[in-house]
């Protein structure tokens, strides 16, 4: 095995889809790539922070044409894709700033829930049941 043969991780994605998205981006190009711990990712999505994200692979001798295909076509992990309101048909604003960098899930504010804490306790598996909008920009929550 050469020096040229040797895989590093081009990227880390925490959105599984989004590396698969890149991955076809660079293979579209000719670039031979893989990602790696997108089945974790996947099927327990809360180990995703503790396996690092999903990986994207490729050939060290291909990263600097890799930066070259996503610097032309625009790297989709820096942009923000406002959510919209489907009934009003509106983008999502958080009220406490202005900013559209917001994402509905699971409430980090309420730590004890009492159905969550029992449904978590019998199957050993965390369950979080409250949701809320997170705004990335401020870091608070609201509903």
């Amino acid at each position: 095995m050469s020096e040229d043969d040797k895989i590093v991780i081009f990227e880390s994605y925490y959105d599984p889809m989004l590396a698969q998205i890149i991955r076809t981006r660079l293979e579209a190009n000719g670039i031979p790539c893989f990602v790696s711990d997108y089945n974790t990712a996947e099927i327990i999505p809360y180990y995703n922070q503790a396996i690092g994200g999903v990986k994207l692979n490729v050939f060290e001798k291909d990263l600097d044409r890799c930066h070259e295909i996503l610097a032309i076509d625009g790297d989709t992990n820096d942009e923000i894709y406002p959510e919209i309101d489907h009934e009003t048909a509106a983008v999502i604003v958080c009220p406490y700033c202005g900013s559209n960098d917001v994402k509905y899930g699971t409430d980090t504010e309420v730590k004890f829930h009492l159905p969550s804490v029992l449904v978590s306790f019998f199957t050993g598996v965390p369950v979080y049941f409250r949701t809320a909008w997170h705004c990335f920009n401020c870091g608070e929550t609201f509903q």
